[in-house]
């Protein structure tokens, strides 16, 4: 009788949980208890600056097109017809796009920090948003418009320019010496070789417009280098060297080291240059040794020998590498530019 109690005892205590459930939890897992904060979420957050970014590239191409379409309309129609109302307009133009690279330019900065977190083509527009778009302005308004109005004096001085001398022709209607523009003044160095007449066009060019020029262009580096400074460069020179890939430290090793290449080149071209030169005018005016005049070199720049081919040819007797006397006899001004239309229809 006892056994038989004391198993039904035990019988009834299971039917009615005497004993806990078995636990579903896996044996690694551990319960929270009440008092513990909720597990935080491990996902780092996004830098709400990505987005922002990418924004204002996209808003930026839009605002930079609209600007520099303007200036390059403008500047086509003052630098082909130099008048006073196409300088206020190019002035207008150009102070409007010099503000707007300021403005953008700073605000490309406050990305700066996390450019490495953006798309490889949003890296690059940023980096050239910064380091290649243009000339900034001044931060104060009038000498931001001052800056733009000696660029547009600048244009007009050297386009407008002329070199007038005793021996000109005079115009029947002015009934004044037709002076000569820089088309002239370097047609006349590209084919004289009389060293007299070279020296008379290339001072005069020099004295009347280079003078000019020069004035103003002091006045533009000033500004131009408060512009600079007001988007985070020391100068115009660190502005426009920064515009490589490179530091501006790096730009000039890697063009002394490219100088450093051609240098021994250069030297003998020069010596040979001048030295054929020597033989043709004679020590008077061009000595055995140091520079060149620069007034005989068939440039207004002196940068480019190319119209003295025919007295440097090295190898008489091979083909020539100017076309431009062929092309001369073959076409006239109009038919060049028609030219390519021509070239487009065949082409499909």
């Amino acid at each position: 009788m006892q056994k038989q109690a004391l198993l039904s005892l035990i019988v009834f205590a299971a039917a009615c949980g005497g004993h806990p459930p078995k636990s579903t939890m896996p044996d690694h897992a551990v319960e929270a208890r009440p008092d513990e904060p909720a597990p935080k979420n491990m996902t780092p957050p996004v830098d709400p600056r990505i987005a922002q970014a990418s924004a204002f590239l996209t808003r930026v191409d839009g605002e930079l097109r609209k600007v520099f379409v303007a200036g390059s309309l403008a500047e086509w129609a003052y630098e082909t017809d130099i008048t006073d109302a196409h300088e206020a307009a190019a002035s207008a133009a150009n102070n409007e796009q010099n503000i707007a690279i300021t403005r953008l330019v700073k605000e490309a900065r406050t990305y700066e920090p996390i450019i490495g977190k953006l798309s490889p083509i949003e890296q690059r527009e940023l980096h050239v948003l910064i380091y290649m778009t243009g000339q900034p302005a001044p931060d104060d308004p009038k000498l931001a418009k001052d800056l733009a109005d000696i660029e547009a004096k600048m244009v007009a001085a050297y386009g407008g320019g002329e070199v007038c001398g005793p021996k000109d022709p005079i115009d029947p209607k002015t009934k004044k010496p037709k002076c000569k523009d820089i088309e002239e003044v370097s047609k006349v160095l590209q084919k004289t070789r009389k060293p007299a007449e070279a020296l008379a066009a290339w001072q005069g060019w020099h004295d009347t417009v280079g003078h000019a020029e020069r004035d103003l262009f002091v006045k533009y580096v000033g500004l131009a280098n408060q512009g600079a400074r007001a988007i985070g460069f020391k100068d115009v020179g660190d502005e426009w060297k920064s515009g490589y890939d490179m530091s501006p430290d790096q730009f000039a090793a890697e063009t002394d080291r490219l100088w450093g290449q051609v240098k021994p080149l250069y030297e003998q071209l020069h010596c040979y240059t001048r030295r054929k030169l020597n033989t043709m005018y004679g020590d008077k005016v061009v000595a055995k040794s140091g520079p060149i005049p620069a007034h005989l070199l068939g440039n207004i720049w002196a940068q480019s020998w190319g119209y003295l081919y025919p007295e440097l040819e090295p190898y008489k007797g091979q083909a020539k590498i100017d076309v431009t006397p062929t092309l001369e006899k073959k076409f006239t001004d109009k038919s060049m530019v028609q030219m390519p239309r021509a070239s487009t229809r065949r082409s499909g």
